[in-house]
Formats: structure tokens, C-alpha cells, sequence
């Protein structure tokens, strides 16, 4: 159950970056199609773009994408460690429970009040029986 929680993040997260994906490329495709190519003259081209801008548009792009990446796998691991919380309470519930379970058992079969009276007895010279139950009967000696 636990790596199925797991491949089902991680199914979430490939399915919303593969749409993330789809968005920037179509925004991208978008982009390129309204403007008319340009053909890149050695006059033409520094009378339209200013030196270096297109370095920084790349660069800014850059940036951008490794900001988005680095958000969402900060969400996909914050979505694993609410997962492994959500299982670390459960396994502590019912390692209570079973606690609980072995604390009952265990207090039923130490009750040794009965225990005590038959050593008594057996120490001056009566007899024990055992019952049907298991307990024992302290029988008074012969005299």
C-alpha cells in the first residue's frame, strides 16, 4: 500500500509537469508564430535588438524554468512526507493497540494472589490441585 502511495505521487507530479510542459510549448509556439521571422542582417539586426538582450532573455528563461522545477519537487516530496506522517500515525495507533492487546493478556495471566496461597499451603504440607481452568486449589493438610 505504501509504494503504491508512492507511485501514485509520483504519477500526480509526472501528469502536472507533462501539462506544464504542454502549456510553455504551446505559449512558446504561440510566440513564435505572431511575430514574422526575422532575417538577420548585420544592419537590420542591431538597429532591432539591443546587444546582449537576447543573452538575457535566455538566461531569464533559464532562471524561470529552474525555478518552477525546484517548486514543484518541493511539492512532490512535501506530498511524500504528509504521505509517510499519515502511515507513521497509523503504525503508531496500532502499535497501541497492540500493546494494549498484550498488556490485557499479560495482566490475566499474571494474577498471583492464587499463586501465593497455594505456595502457603504446599509450605506447610497441604496439597494443590490444579483446577479446570488451570487455577489451583489449596487443599488444608492432613492431620
Amino acid at each position: 500500500s505504501s509504494s503504491a502511495d508512492f507511485v501514485a505521487t509520483a504519477a500526480d507530479c509526472l501528469a502536472s509537469l507533462s501539462r506544464e510542459l504542454e502549456v510553455a510549448r504551446s505559449e512558446l509556439g504561440a510566440a513564435r508564430g505572431s511575430t514574422p521571422p526575422r532575417v538577420a542582417t548585420p544592419s537590420t539586426s542591431a538597429a532591432l535588438v539591443p546587444p546582449g538582450v537576447d543573452l538575457e532573455a535566455a538566461a531569464l528563461q533559464r532562471r524561470i524554468g529552474a525555478v518552477l522545477t525546484s517548486e514543484r519537487d518541493h511539492a512532490c516530496r512535501y506530498r511524500e512526507e504528509l504521505q509517510r506522517e499519515r502511515r507513521a500515525r497509523d503504525a503508531v495507533r496500532d502499535l497501541r493497540q497492540r500493546l494494549a492487546s498484550v498488556e490485557r493478556a499479560t495482566a490475566a495471566r499474571t494474577d498471583t494472589s492464587g499463586l501465593a496461597r497455594a505456595l502457603t499451603r504446599l509450605r506447610s504440607g497441604g496439597s494443590v490441585t490444579l483446577e479446570g481452568g488451570g487455577g489451583m486449589a489449596a487443599q488444608d493438610p492432613v492431620v
